[in-house]
């Protein structure tokens, strides 16, 4: 090839790559001094509100940033299609640590919903969805891909998401803080690498974060290479992390605790513990206060589970014991059965205090086991049975039962 062409192909490539540098746009939110009359494109001409938004077509490297201190009411949904090296990024501006907060209407079912997309970060904000009643699936933020492929790369970091009323019973659907969806008759999808990390979520019912997807075996098409990581989940009454329809997923550094004693008696819940889903890594987590009036353990590996590794991990003075690995013999072809679970290096202190009966009677076991759980292995785990707090305390260290 001439050095000429050499010189032109080279020219366009950094004319490619200096366009799409430069296409991409800010867009700026004040609740207070804004007007929707505003182009919104600088932080003096910024828009008011969330419908503002809804003029324009997110492109890579755009960025929406909402100012601090401020609160936008409204449902905010937003689709882009970023790429590895300009991603979408939605976040805060301006002066403070008082984050910009998205609060939901009476009757929305999110706050934030963010709809097939790729390489998305969403930062910084305050997000609360509190309607007059409870609402059966209500939630703060919903992510979700929909016969479209596969997401890559979203990231949801450094958020509050707080005071969701959803509905505390599971069976009408619950409600939680997080919701992540996936699914879709014509195209199946999936979310690759998508990651959730340094949020706070507080008062949310009835789960923290849980998951949507192909839990069936015949029809299997999980997650991959979900990271969970470095999250608090405080006064949260049902479950805390939920992965479901998963494939190598990593939760780490996650506290869950002070869960308020609020659920109905027909109600189970548990700290941390996946369902439908293979090569689960559970490490470095603390869960402590768990009161749901069924299970209440730190830590579960779950029906329909391959290969779960439970590791390194603290739980401490919950109603429920330190782990559950359970299965049912009867779930139906949807299931592989619960194989290949590992329970090593925890720490219980102070667990099984549950002062009232379940529907088994008194009942909180260290360490149960349920159902026909194959090539489980539980091994070099502490646990330390505190005094118990009263004559009637369950203080089994193991139950194997049906």
């Amino acid at each position: 090839m001439k050095t000429s062409t050499w010189t032109q192909l080279a020219f366009c490539l950094l004319s490619s790559v200096f366009y799409a540098c430069n296409s991409s746009h800010v867009y700026y939110l004040d609740a207070t001094s804004g007007s929707d009359q505003n182009n919104g494109t600088s932080p003096r001409s910024a828009w008011q509100s969330i419908e503002a938004l809804k003029q324009i077509s997110l492109q890579p490297g755009d960025k929406i940033l909402f100012k601090k201190g401020e609160t936008f009411p409204g449902i905010l949904e937003v689709t882009g299609k970023g790429t590895y090296t300009h991603p979408i990024i939605i976040d805060a501006y301006g002066e403070g640590n008082q984050k910009p907060c998205i609060a939901g209407n009476d009757t929305s079912m999110y706050a934030v919903r963010i709809f097939n997309s790729d390489y998305f970060t969403i930062q910084n904000l305050e997000i609360s969805n509190t309607g007059k009643e409870r609402k059966a699936r209500r939630t703060g933020l919903k992510v979700e891909c929909t016969d479209y492929g596969i997401s890559h790369n979203i990231r949801i970091n450094n958020l509050t998401i707080r005071d969701i009323n959803g509905s505390l019973v599971k069976e009408e659907g619950g409600g939680s803080g997080i919701l992540i969806v996936n699914g879709g008759d014509s195209i199946r999808s999936r979310f690759d690498s998508l990651t959730i990390e340094n949020c706070h979520i507080l008062r949310c019912e009835r789960n923290a974060m849980i998951w949507s997807g192909y839990y069936d075996r015949k029809n299997w098409y999980p997650n991959k290479h979900t990271i969970v990581r470095n999250n608090v989940i405080e006064k949260v009454p049902g479950d805390g992390i939920v992965p479901i329809g998963c494939d190598s997923t990593l939760i780490e550094y996650n506290l869950m605790c002070d869960s308020p004693d609020i659920l109905p008696m027909t109600e189970a819940a548990a700290g941390i513990w996946p369902w439908s889903c293979d090569n689960t890594i559970i490490q470095y987590n603390e869960v402590w206060g768990h009161k749901a009036p069924w299970d209440a353990q730190g830590f579960d590996s779950d029906y329909n589970c391959q290969n779960t590794l439970i590791q390194y991990n603290y739980s401490h003075d919950n109603y429920g014991g330190m782990v559950l690995i359970c299965n049912s013999g009867n779930a139906g072809d949807y299931s592989c059965g619960n194989i290949g679970s590992i329970v090593r290096y925890n720490i219980s202190i102070g667990d099984g205090i549950r002062p009232k009966e379940t529907r088994q009677g008194m009942f909180s076991p260290s360490i149960h086991i349920a159902g026909p759980v194959k090539q489980t292995l539980v091994e070099r785990n502490i646990i330390h049975a505190n005094p118990k707090p009263s004559d009637a305390v369950d203080r089994t260290i193991i139950t194997s039962d049906s």
